[in-house]
């Protein structure tokens, strides 16, 4: 593999695994939403 592509390869890994912790603690976020709005009813 040419080192043009390896590097943008890594680049992409980096926003993937960025944006999978994103999505995980916007998971976690309305999860704990929902116990929130449960619980004040």
């Amino acid at each position: 593999m040419n080192e043009k592509l390896r590097r943008q390869v890594e680049r992409l890994e980096k926003e993937l695994a960025r944006s999978k912790a994103a999505l995980e603690v916007m998971g976690k976020a309305s999860a704990l939403l929902e116990m929130i709005s449960e619980g004040a009813d």
